[in-house]
């Protein structure tokens, strides 16, 4: 049995660009719906870390999927992804610098 902890994996956004050409992956969106609605990254979904609903909706994605996690700069997303490996979630990305460092379009 393995015992290393997974840890939350910081990219940088071409790197994180490279990791959303995986369709399987999932890609989230932390910031408040307000947030999301001004632009987001590619079809990401909105699960707001601030929201008293945001344990049940992360606990309700396949842990064993690839998930790409993204805030306006990178302190909520940290907060969220470590939540999701502390859950038992194997390969999360944290977008370091958030959406204010992304140098690609937003929708």
């Amino acid at each position: 049995m393995n015992t290393t902890q997974n840890q939350v994996n910081h990219v940088y956004a071409e790197d994180f660009a490279q990791l959303m050409q995986d369709e399987n992956n999932i890609l989230i969106d932390v910031r408040t719906p307000g947030e999301y609605m001004s632009g987001r990254i590619g079809e990401a979904r909105n699960i707001d870390l601030m929201s008293p609903t945001f344990t049940t909706l992360i606990a309700e994605l396949p842990k064993d999927k690839t998930c790409l996690v993204y805030c306006a700069g990178g302190n909520r997303s940290n907060t969220a992804a470590s939540f999701m490996v502390q859950n038992g979630f194997s390969n999360v990305y944290n977008l370091m610098g958030g959406i204010m460092n992304w140098p690609f379009d937003v929708k």
